[in-house]
């Protein structure tokens, strides 16, 4: 964990976020099978309930990268501007931002990383530190924010690789303000 509360910003249906910078993040909700996995996965760890089921990092003001299930893409920010989320502020130095958004722009194109999702719920639901494994040359959305973000100063418990949209909201302590953890 980090030592200093992250500032972020929720941001309702309808309000854009101020100020994002290149290697913030956003988490949400999604709909869907996949991000209904998550969340049922999730429930498994967090007893509290689900959390998050998305992550994306931000590469401009205006775009983001995310993994979704058709695979490793760019989007325009506004995508997610009926959608309540949460910009998790990085404070990331330049050339740190940089380096993280470089490697989600050269994922572009990445398959959507199934086995990652169900090594995660293994991981989740055996004893200690878990039973985890994965696919080489796939990504989560999750897994994409984390691995950008150890380009920076990230240094997570598990592989980045097979962190969950909660778990890197826990990293960055978004969850310990109730408010946006019942999101």
């Amino acid at each position: 964990m980090i030592d200093l509360m992250t500032q972020f910003q929720v941001c309702p249906p309808g309000v854009s976020a101020q100020d994002p910078k290149p290697g913030d993040f956003l988490l949400c909700h999604r709909t869907g099978f996949a991000s209904s996995c998550i969340r049922w996965g999730e429930r498994l760890k967090y007893r509290d309930g689900s959390r998050w089921s998305h992550a994306a990092l931000i590469e401009t003001p205006t775009t983001i990268i995310e993994a979704l299930t058709t695979g490793v893409v760019r989007n325009a920010l506004s995508e997610y501007d009926d959608t309540l989320y949460v910009l998790v502020r990085t404070e990331l130095d330049e050339l740190d931002a940089e380096q993280a958004v470089f490697f989600a722009q050269r994922s572009i194109g990445v398959e959507y990383g199934f086995l990652t999702d169900f090594g995660i719920f293994l991981r989740f639901v055996t004893p200690g530190r878990g039973l985890w494994f994965g696919s080489d040359g796939t990504e989560i959305c999750s897994g994409l924010v984390a691995q950008a973000l150890t380009r920076g100063w990230a240094d997570f418990i598990v592989n980045p690789a097979s962190i969950s949209p909660a778990e890197l909201a826990e990293y960055y302590q978004v969850a310990a303000n109730s408010k946006a953890a019942r999101l």
